[in-house]
């Protein structure tokens, strides 16, 4: 049989079963039933016969499972820093793709803002001088300045449309405003109001088609009637052109 020797000074003869990190498991000679006693009371095992060192190898394995579960929890260490560095990557430059992004946003606009403040400055360029050449014409009444085909038209202010709501006119370029008041004359006093209105809308027609509108926004209308003295309209418009 083995002989476990206890640090008490307790000899103990018996079948060593087998051996963990903590307890050693033996069979008593002549008793029945697996005994065990922890290894922090165990000093030394004598075994019987020839055998390998149980103590030693049980100590070896527990290093090999330590050593084991210290090389896992690096390699799981390192594949976190690993997968935290690509996450941190792809973060900036998601990052920087969107900083780009925006500055050349911030360009194409600011271009696209100079273009049209330029379209604008020309097109305001253009209608002044288109403006100078009727007005020159009209005063001088000599006809050889050069006036738009549309302008130059004794009937072209009939292309202006008028309308009375904003939706429209919503998105076109603002040309002018016109404040008038008309004053029938006596052979006129018994004008109708939407005959008066007519006409006043007729004058402010030909006041948009100089300054090359292509709309005409009523925005007021009113009738004034006061005895003994020829009716009178005060309308307000507003002259608006399409946009190219």
């Amino acid at each position: 049989p083995d002989v476990v020797l206890l640090r008490d000074g307790k000899r103990v003869e018996c079948v060593v079963v087998s051996i963990s990190n903590e307890v050693l498991y033996y069979n008593v000679v002549g008793r029945d039933g697996l005994q065990q006693v922890g290894l922090h009371r165990v000093m030394t095992i004598a075994f019987g016969a020839p055998r390998v060192d149980v103590l030693a190898q049980a100590k070896m394995q527990a290093d090999e499972k330590r050593q084991a579960e210290a090389a896992r929890q690096a390699e799981e260490a390192e594949r976190k820093a690993k997968e935290e560095a690509r996450l941190a990557e792809e973060r900036r430059q998601a990052e920087k793709a969107a900083e780009e992004e925006r500055i050349a946003e911030e360009v194409r606009r600011a271009a696209a803002k100079r273009e049209a403040q330029k379209a604008e400055a020309e097109q305001k360029a253009k209608e002044e001088a288109e403006q100078k050449e009727v007005v020159a014409a009209q005063e001088t009444g000599k006809g050889n300045a050069v006036v738009p085909a549309q302008i130059a038209s004794s009937e072209s202010w009939k292309d202006v449309v008028v309308t009375k709501d904003e939706a429209d006119v919503k998105g076109m370029l603002f040309v002018d405003k016109y404040d008038l008041t008309l004053t029938q004359s006596s052979n006129w006093s018994r004008a109708k109001s939407d005959e008066m209105e007519l006409g006043a809308t007729i004058q402010l027609q030909k006041r948009a088609v100089q300054r090359r509108a292509t709309h005409l926004l009523i925005k007021e209308v009113e009738f004034k009637r006061t005895y003994g003295e020829p009716p009178s309209i005060h309308i307000v418009g507003e002259a608006y052109r399409k946009r190219n």
